[in-house]
């Protein structure tokens, strides 16, 4: 599972296997970047035999790219409404990153390991 902080000029990443430890990639961004990203979860899917690949990240202006490439490689991906994702007031003003692709990480984890949808 991966939650992906998406910019134009970057993505910040954060994998998991299961309950696995989470790690973190700095990627560049654009379409070479989607392409790195999509790359190393392939690399990754082989290396611990994972079946299902899953990414989020929150809708913006960056746009469909991004997904277009997990589904083409035949990961899952979700577009997530920033409405849906929960934050306090001060983290709505504190913008981070890092606690953001957490956060969908979190997400990802909490809802589909209990098998239950994310936020339509």
């Amino acid at each position: 599972m991966a939650g992906i902080d998406v910019h134009d000029e970057n993505l910040l990443v954060k994998v998991a296997v299961g309950k696995g430890d989470v790690v973190t990639w700095h990627i560049g961004g654009g379409r070479e970047g989607h392409e790195k990203v999509i790359s190393k979860l392939r690399q990754l899917r082989k290396q611990k035999r994972v079946r299902r690949v899953v990414i989020a990240y929150e809708a913006s202006g960056a746009g469909y790219g991004l997904h277009d490439a997990a589904t083409d490689a035949g990961f899952e991906s979700h577009l997530i409404a920033p409405s849906c994702m929960p934050r306090s007031q001060k983290q709505k003003r504190q913008r981070n990153d890092d606690r953001d692709a957490l956060a969908l990480l979190e997400q990802l984890r909490g809802h589909l390991l209990a098998g239950n949808n994310l936020c339509d």
